[in-house]
């Protein structure tokens, strides 16, 4: 744990404590962490518990009037309540993790006054470290990222899962696209947010957790992120989960895929 936390800023001690969460994910993966499933039948492991359980006490310890909402602690609404909210996956793309590909994250962000202001995505296995704080642009291990300038959606690269492009799922075609995809959500947002690809989107009810950091990396990179209807994404509400999907890009792009989502069947 972090020493003298309570003389470090959020910043500082989110930079810690993302660090060392990642560093006991890497036990547990190098040990082979014991999983199982939850009961809407998603994966958990023990690396998941060890790490939500030392960011909460890392992260509130000096700070009990903070909110916590975490995808691996019984939800409390108190946090509905706090004016900062710790907003934690610790570890986004359990199924990568445990089939042991690069594919997962330790994802962290704090909501003050129902904004996003400080977000890190820690990637242990290739140690990739996504940074963004409100107005203060977004990096990936220090070096400034940004978002494409790509103009046209036809011939993108984005980042999602294929049978969410099928034509039957939508009463508007999509153009022609060059789709890839991560196990972790907040990766495939990262994977934009850097210039890597031009665009993501997810259909899936995706929850908090799995969208906050990314969504603060995203703007600050210069990106869009809002649901498939173009609404900005609202934060720390009664339930946590996103129910209409989520779509990234530049400006340009980000409209011409919102003409397609707009048109969305099932």
């Amino acid at each position: 744990m972090p020493e003298s936390s309570p003389s470090l800023s959020d910043e500082q001690l989110l930079d810690l404590a993302v660090r060392q969460a990642g560093e006991i994910a890497l036990k547990f993966y190098n040990s082979s962490a014991k999983a199982w499933d939850k009961n809407d039948g998603s994966p958990v492991t023990e690396a998941d518990i060890a790490v939500d359980d030392y960011l909460k006490k890392t992260l509130l310890q000096d700070r009990p009037d903070y909110g916590w909402l975490s995808e691996e602690t019984t939800d409390d609404l108190k946090r509905m309540t706090c004016k900062r909210v710790w907003i934690v996956d610790p570890i986004d793309g359990t199924s990568a993790f445990v089939n042991r590909t690069d594919q997962w994250c330790v994802s962290i962000a704090l909501l003050d006054d129902g904004h996003i202001t400080l977000a890190r995505i820690f990637r242990p296995l290739t140690n990739e470290m996504y940074s963004a704080k409100a107005g203060g642009g977004a990096t990936l291990n220090g070096k400034t990222i940004s978002m494409t300038d790509r103009q046209s959606l036809d011939g993108c690269r984005i980042m999602g899962r294929k049978g969410v492009l099928k034509p039957s799922r939508w009463a508007q075609p999509w153009p022609t696209l060059n789709v890839e995809c991560t196990t972790s959500l907040a990766l495939r947002l990262c994977l934009a947010a850097d210039g890597r690809f031009d665009c993501a989107i997810s259909m899936g009810k995706e929850s908090d957790w799995d969208l906050a950091a990314a969504d603060l990396i995203v703007h600050e990179a210069g990106g869009l992120m809002s649901d498939i209807y173009g609404n900005p994404i609202k934060y720390n509400q009664e339930n946590p989960k996103q129910s209409d999907g989520v779509v990234v890009a530049g400006k340009a792009i980000h409209a011409q895929m919102l003409n397609v989502t707009k048109s969305f069947i099932n």
